[in-house]
C-alpha cells in the first residue's frame, strides 16, 4: 500500500514537472515569434533602373532581400543559385530584390552583372549611411532576408552553406 502511494506521488510530480516544461517552452516560442515575426514597416528602395520599390506593393508574395557585393566571391555562387530559384518559382509567388552593400558597385556594372545571370530581379544600392543594411541588421555578405506573404520577417540566411536548400525550404514552407 505504501509503495502504491509513493508511485502515485511520483507520477503526480512527473506530471507537474512535464506541464511546467511544456508551458515554459510554449511561452518561450511565443516570445521568440512575436519578436521575429512582427509586421514590417513599409520600406522603400531605389533601384539602379531609377524606380522606387516599396515592399508593401509585393504583399501576397514571398519577398527575398538579398544583400551582396560584386567583390564577394561567395556571393557569386549564391547569386547563381538565386537565379535558378527565381526561374523555379512564379513571379506571382516570389519577389526578389538584390541590394549591394558596396558603394564601388556602379549602376552600369550591376546591370551587366544582372544581365549576365539572365536575372529579372530588381537591384538596389545601399546608401552611404547604410540604411538598408542597418534596417535588417546585415553585417555579412551574402545575407538573405525572407519575408512572408503578409509582410512578416521569417528568417535571415547568412553565408553560402546549404544556401540553395535553405532558401527553397523557407519558400516551400510558406507556399
Amino acid at each position: 500500500m505504501l509503495k502504491s502511494r509513493k508511485i502515485k506521488a511520483l507520477y503526480i510530480i512527473i506530471g507537474v514537472i512535464s506541464v511546467g516544461i511544456i508551458v515554459g517552452i510554449t511561452i518561450d516560442y511565443s516570445i521568440r515569434n512575436s519578436e521575429n515575426s512582427s509586421s514590417l514597416p513599409n520600406l522603400s528602395y531605389n533601384t539602379i533602373d531609377g524606380s522606387t520599390v516599396e515592399l508593401s506593393t509585393h504583399q501576397g508574395k514571398i519577398v527575398l532581400l538579398y544583400f551582396f557585393s560584386l567583390n564577394c566571391g561567395v556571393c557569386q555562387v549564391t547569386s547563381s543559385q538565386l537565379t535558378i530559384i527565381e526561374d523555379d518559382y512564379s513571379t506571382s509567388q516570389l519577389y526578389i530584390l538584390t541590394i549591394t552593400i558596396d558603394p564601388a558597385d556602379t549602376d552600369n556594372v550591376l546591370n551587366n552583372w544582372r544581365n549576365s545571370l539572365n536575372a529579372t530581379w530588381d537591384v538596389a544600392k545601399d546608401d552611404i549611411s547604410h540604411s538598408y543594411t542597418a534596417s535588417w541588421d546585415v553585417a555579412f555578405t551574402p545575407t538573405l532576408i525572407v519575408i512572408d506573404q503578409t509582410g512578416k520577417f521569417i528568417s535571415k540566411i547568412i553565408s553560402a552553406q546549404d544556401f540553395n536548400d535553405r532558401v527553397r525550404f523557407e519558400i516551400d514552407s510558406l507556399l
